[in-house]
């Protein structure tokens, strides 16, 4: 226990196995590239339907990126996407969101940030859908705040699946007044009566 005057902090690294950042392990010191990291592997794991911890065969247990990685590299996408689609699903958007889960789980943790997801988003002209994945998943780890900034930077206009995502999210963790700005814009495009741009991305 820390005496008068001084304060106590815990360097005890504190999160769910296969979910953090090696390099968290290694500094015990947490940033926002850490939770880049975990936005990853949740991403992974929603597009394979794998789990984070992966049994392959004989071998033994592995994080779901060390299994990605030497498939990515062979070419074959079709091994990570969801084997119940039966290879049903757009090749493209599948390449799209696979490049952005495994900038998120870059080894350097430089090369990670929000930012990065927004850049690979508007350089390959994707849909407000793809926003819409991006900002449901910001919500699940109770990244608002990311949500909202990604949401005032699409390089689209917000649809209504765009403002669902960020309404569930905002009943989820509780943020009334966002989630009344998201039912107003959703609100809007239901009735085709759009409500004023600066007033849906501000």
């Amino acid at each position: 226990m820390p005496s008068e005057g001084e304060s106590y902090v815990s360097t005890a690294i504190v999160g769910t196995p296969g979910y953090l950042d090696p390099e968290y392990y290694r500094s015990s010191v947490p940033k926002e590239e850490n939770d880049v990291y975990s936005f990853g592997i949740v991403l992974l794991e929603l597009i394979s339907s794998e789990p984070v911890i992966i049994k392959v065969a004989e071998l033994n247990p592995c994080n779901i990126t060390n299994w990605v990685r030497p498939i990515i590299a062979k070419g074959d996408i079709w091994m990570i996407v969801d084997q119940r689609l039966q290879g049903e699903f757009e090749t493209n958007s599948a390449k799209r969101a696979i490049e952005i889960a495994m900038s998120c789980v870059s080894l350097r943790s430089s090369d990670r940030s929000y930012r990065t997801w927004l850049e690979l988003l508007s350089i390959n002209g994707e849909g407000p859908e793809h926003y819409a994945c991006m900002i449901d998943l910001l919500g699940r780890l109770g990244k608002l705040t990311e949500a909202k900034e990604l949401l005032n930077q699409m390089a689209v206009e917000p649809d209504a699946t765009v403002w669902k995502a960020l309404l569930g999210a905002c009943r989820v963790h509780g943020n009334v007044e966002l989630g009344e700005r998201a039912s107003l814009c959703n609100l809007g495009h239901k009735v085709k009566t759009p409500y004023a741009p600066s007033m849906c991305r501000n």
